[in-house]
């Protein structure tokens, strides 16, 4: 009785020993062939330097107050608003440096385009206004979703503004050019998302308001010059597209 039970337990060891065996081989061929798991797709870090390149639209408000000056007798107009409309491009760079989802940063900007418009000044004269570009330096602050950027700017501006005043009356005409550096504040915000490492691309609107300035000149008709002062409130938007590299990828 005993050797049969031994036997029988020595067939029993033996056939575990063959299924387990076969059971391992399979598992380790199902391993072989499954493919290795990808491996984990990273956010990218914002934190480095950049630079890139833009283009859009921009559209701006002039309230012109002018008081013209004929033989001593000053005419005055109350404020004209004169619409500035046209496409910008430009160039932008700057650092960010991000801590967990928080990006602080700086950045410049430059544009450059004739975003220009006319209105009637005083019935005989007529007042074109034209921003050939405009800039701006500021801080940035965002905070980083996966890949995208959502953030807020805001800082100093400055516009290269020319000022052109023309006069028609009877055939006699005349005209004169002034050119203004105006300076001003900006605020912004946009998003901004890194579809390939080191590249982004951007949204942004840009509102800015360069204050009120006075401008003095003068149009020569029939070889007199008439004196012809104005008051200046100049605000500008501006919607732009835009591409940037960064000099560290992931």
């Amino acid at each position: 009785m005993f050797v049969n039970k031994f036997a029988i337990g020595l067939i029993a060891a033996a056939a575990c020993a063959g299924l387990c065996q076969t059971a391992s081989a399979a598992d380790m061929a199902v391993r072989r062939a499954l493919p290795p798991p990808p491996a984990p797709v990273l956010a990218p870090t914002w934190t480095g330097f950049y630079v890139g390149g833009n283009v859009g639209s921009a559209w701006g408000q002039d309230d012109t107050a002018v008081n013209v000056n004929i033989l001593g007798l000053g005419i005055g107009a109350p404020l004209t608003s004169q619409g500035l409309r046209n496409f910008v491009g430009g160039v932008q760079g700057g650092y960010n440096y991000q801590f967990g989802a928080i990006v602080l940063g700086i950045e410049a900007d430059a544009d450059w385009g004739d975003v220009k418009g006319t209105a009637p000044c005083v019935v005989i004269v007529s007042c074109t206004d034209k921003i050939k570009s405009f800039g701006d330096v500021g801080g940035r602050a965002g905070v980083a979703v996966d890949k995208a950027l959502i953030y807020v700017k805001g800082g100093w501006a400055w516009a290269d503004q020319q000022f052109n005043t023309s006069f028609s009356l009877l055939g006699v005409s005349g005209s004169n050019t002034v050119s203004l550096n105006r300076s001003g504040a900006f605020l912004g915000t946009g998003v901004e998302y890194a579809f390939m490492p080191n590249w982004s691309a951007k949204i942004e609107y840009d509102y800015y308001d360069f204050g009120t300035k006075n401008v003095s000149t003068s149009v020569a008709v029939a070889g007199l010059a008439i004196p012809i002062s104005a008051s200046s409130n100049l605000t500008e938007q501006v919607v732009k597209f835009g591409i940037n590299y960064k000099f560290w990828g992931y």
